[in-house]
């Protein structure tokens, strides 16, 4: 079961899925697999998650984050929420900005 809150991304074969959770009164961000359940990945929110469910994108605070497989959470150096992940986990986008493993932090200008 995957408790309160709701779900943000789910990986390509349903194994992995993320989201956030209210019911403490501050956002807690969840990653729920069949064998391990659900388990809290920190304060925030998970929107995006990686094809196979090692990368997740979200928020924290004020800050857009991901977190990985082994649980580390790391800012992505902007304010504001990873809203998508790539398939492969290399890049995150969010409103104004995309994020790479190669080329760091990028402002989507118009």
């Amino acid at each position: 079961m995957l408790g309160p809150g709701s779900a943000g991304a789910v990986s390509d074969d349903g194994t992995v899925i993320v989201g956030g959770d209210w019911s403490t009164g501050s956002p807690r961000a969840w990653s729920w697999t069949r064998d391990n359940g659900r388990t809290t990945l920190g304060s925030g929110i998970a929107y995006g998650l990686s094809a196979d469910g090692t990368v997740i994108g979200g928020y924290s605070g004020s800050s857009a984050v991901m977190w990985t497989s082994d649980g580390v959470r790391e800012r992505i150096g902007t304010t504001g929420r990873v809203w998508d992940v790539s398939a492969n986990g290399e890049v995150l986008v969010g409103s104004d900005f995309r994020w790479s493993v190669a080329d760091g932090l990028e402002r989507l200008e118009p």
